[in-house]
C-alpha cells in the first residue's frame, strides 16, 4: 500500500499550520521530520500534530558523516538528538545516510553504535552535486553489508536510486 509523506525540517515553523492542514485534509499519511542539529526544542511543537512520524537524521550537509572516524563524537551527538525526536514523536523509523569518502567498515561501526532498532540506512547516488562527493550506499553490496553489519533496516529513496 502506497503512503504519501510530507517532508519538513524540524525548524520549519513557518509551515507548521500548512502541515496541520495538509495532514487533517488527508493530503499526506505521515510527516517526515528532517532534524536540523540543535533543534530539539521544536519537537514538542511537532507533536501537536497527531500524525504518524518518520525521523530523518541530519546528514552530510549538516556535517554528519558516518564514513569518517574523526566524525564519531559529532555523529553520536546527532544520532542521540534524532533518537530523542523519534521518542517524542512516537516514530518507529530513523533514517540515516551512510556518508561520503571514508570507508564502509566505519559506517557499519557507527551505525551499529546507534543501537536502535528504528535505524534505517538510506541509499544514495554515487556522486554528489558537482560530481566531487563520492557517497557510500549506491551499490546494493554496500547497503547489504551495512544492513548485515549494523542490523539497520533499509529505506529506499527513489530519487537517489534514479540518480
Amino acid at each position: 500500500m502506497r503512503k504519501l509523506g510530507l517532508k519538513v525540517w524540524s525548524v520549519n515553523m513557518d509551515y507548521f499550520e500548512d502541515a496541520v492542514r495538509l495532514y487533517e485534509e488527508g493530503k499526506c499519511d505521515y510527516i517526515e521530520v528532517y532534524v536540523i542539529p540543535d533543534s530539539y526544542s521544536y519537537a514538542n511543537k511537532w507533536k501537536e500534530i497527531k500524525a504518524p512520524y518518520v525521523i530523518h537524521a541530519p546528514h552530510y550537509k549538516d556535517g554528519v558523516n558516518l564514513a569518517l572516524k574523526e566524525k564519531r563524537e559529532y555523529n553520536k551527538k546527532i544520532a542521540e538528538e534524532s533518537k530523542r525526536f523519534a521518542d517524542v514523536l512516537g516514530s518507529d523509523k530513523i533514517i540515516f545516510h551512510p556518508g561520503a569518502h571514508g570507508n564502509l567498515e566505519e559506517i557499519i561501526k557507527q551505525l551499529k553504535s546507534v543501537n536502535d532498532g528504528r535505524a534505517l540506512i538510506e541509499n544514495k547516488p554515487y556522486l554528489g552535486i558537482g560530481g566531487k562527493i563520492l557517497f557510500h550506499g549506491a551499490a546494493y553490496e554496500d547497503i547489504e553489508a551495512i544492513m548485515k553489519g549494523s542490523e539497520a533496516g533499509f529505506c529506499l529513496d527513489f530519487g537517489h536510486a534514479v540518480c
